[in-house]
């Protein structure tokens, strides 16, 4: 039986009318009443293709659905601002399924294990293949490894550099499944052929500890990781006062997290956001590539701030290094690198328990969790405990996020081998805001009448319907 890849092509046409040119495809309906949706399709080069060609200046959505709703359709949105074409930029869930078996009168049989999710980046840039073609290399399950740029690597065999590599897996296993088998490990590749520019990683955000605190069953709470304008202008100015250049950046968060977003500032104005993923995936993390290489200089500020969904959650979560409790980090690949490894900031600890009416612990600390002293409710119980123990009420956790966000930070600015920088321990305000970033709207300028006749956007999918013919009726998940 013949196989037929799909492909999508659509075109965003401002003045002319949608219904001109039927072009190569033997099929075309109007989907709207007002003669502004055409869509055409038929066989292309062994391809099954639909075009769309749409009279908006606004976005364009196209997909399939086995009962007309958005619900458990396939959809795609896209559109042209400015004179440039865009997709959704976070990430992406692609689902798929297959059958040995070709559609038979009463529709697709189920298929079984063939079928699965993968979350995507669609517009993260192309990566640079620096490896040459005689080189036998292997991808790693579920990761399309990392390239530099061209003009910056790691380097490797100077004092500041690393003695070894480790590797670290944290392994979750909260169902105690056995038989499980693990194929972990890294492949690097070295080059005498020195680039440019040496690169370095900065982590920024929230210290991993118990002083991050978010509480239950609220569907949208907010934390903000601080690498601090006393941090960035103390070690930028002793190694390198022109600023470094950001090229890439990965977001991370647990299984809360619902989106992350890593804010930079200068002299109170808040600059184009470094990266962002407002749909963030615990299971899918890699590093976003910027389109353009962005500048921090000394004086400037960043925030990570990310958001949760604690909505199924009965108790408190906890920073920390399983799973089940969360983090709030940004990993800032940059270079020419400087002697600086951790930008990142602490909550106070005990503004937070006043939330909830502690009024004394015991000092001098001995154990930890720290104990609470008073008020009686609440003595010879660890401040995790305590912080338990308070009823939540959605009115309570969104003073709490309020509460939390104005807080002052204790300031983590670190250096290799676990030096400090000066500013170390010391306490900073979150920082004024003055001109928050506001990008410019999604619409079609002038500019857009560019996209008449040949000159259109094409947007192309694809799926291979494996071993049969194409099918548009509804898969069972």
């Amino acid at each position: 039986m013949c196989r037929w890849p799909l492909l999508l092509l659509w075109g965003l046409l401002p003045r002319a009318a949608a219904g001109g040119s039927g072009g190569p495809f033997p099929h075309r309906t109007l989907l709207d009443s007002e003669g502004k949706y055409w869509l055409s399709w038929g066989p292309r080069g062994g391809r099954l293709a639909f075009r769309l060609e749409v009279r908006t200046a606004g976005y364009v959505g196209f997909g399939f659905s086995p009962t007309g709703a958005m619900a458990a359709a396939d959809i795609v949105v896209g559109g042209v601002a400015r004179g440039r074409p865009y997709l959704q930029e976070s990430t992406v869930r692609v689902i798929w399924a297959y059958h040995h078996e070709d559609v038979g009168e009463a529709g697709p049989k189920y298929h079984e294990s063939n079928r699965g999710t993968k979350s995507l980046r669609l517009l993260n840039p192309e990566k640079t293949n620096v490896l040459s073609t005689a080189v036998p290399y292997f991808d790693l399950v579920n990761q399309n490894g990392f390239s530099y740029p061209p003009h910056v690597g790691l380097s490797l065999g100077t004092p500041l550099d690393p003695h070894y590599v480790l590797l670290e897996v944290h392994y979750d296993n909260p169902t105690y499944k056995e038989g499980l088998i693990d194929n972990s490990g890294l492949r690097l590749f070295y080059t005498a052929d020195i680039r440019k520019y040496d690169a370095g990683v900065i982590e920024a955000g929230l210290w991993v500890s118990l002083f991050h605190t978010i509480p239950p069953g609220l569907p949208d709470f907010r934390s903000e990781g601080h690498c601090t304008l006393e941090c960035l202008e103390e070690a930028l100015e002793a190694e390198k006062p022109s600023g470094i250049h950001v090229f890439a950046v990965l977001l991370h968060a647990h299984l809360a997290g619902r989106g992350i977003r890593l804010r930079h500032f200068r002299k109170g104005e808040e600059m184009r956001l470094l990266a962002y993923d407002d749909d963030f995936d615990f299971n899918f993390q890699e590093f976003q590539y910027l389109k353009e290489e962005q500048t921090i200089l000394p004086g400037d500020n960043l925030i990570t701030e990310c958001r949760y969904n604690t909505k199924d959650r009965a108790r408190m979560t906890w920073g920390g290094l399983s799973t089940r409790n969360e983090m709030c980090l940004s990993y800032l690949l940059y270079y020419p690198r400087i002697n600086l490894t951790r930008c990142a900031s602490i909550p106070d600890i005990m503004e937070q328990l006043q939330f909830i009416g502690v009024k004394e612990i015991y000092r001098p600390v001995t154990t930890w969790p720290f104990i609470i002293k008073s008020p009686k409710q609440y003595k010879n119980l660890s401040f995790m405990d305590a912080m338990n123990k308070f009823k939540w009420t959605k009115k309570e956790g969104l003073a709490f996020n309020k509460l939390v966000l104005s807080l002052p930070v204790n300031v983590r600015c670190s250096k290799t081998d676990n030096a400090e920088w000066s500013i170390q321990g010391m306490t900073a305000l979150p920082p004024d805001i003055e001109r928050p970033y506001r990008a410019e709207p999604l619409v079609c300028g002038a500019s857009s009448t560019s996209l008449h006749g040949n000159a259109r956007l094409e947007l192309l999918l694809g799926f291979v319907a494996l071993g049969g013919a194409l099918s548009l009726r509804s898969v069972r998940p």
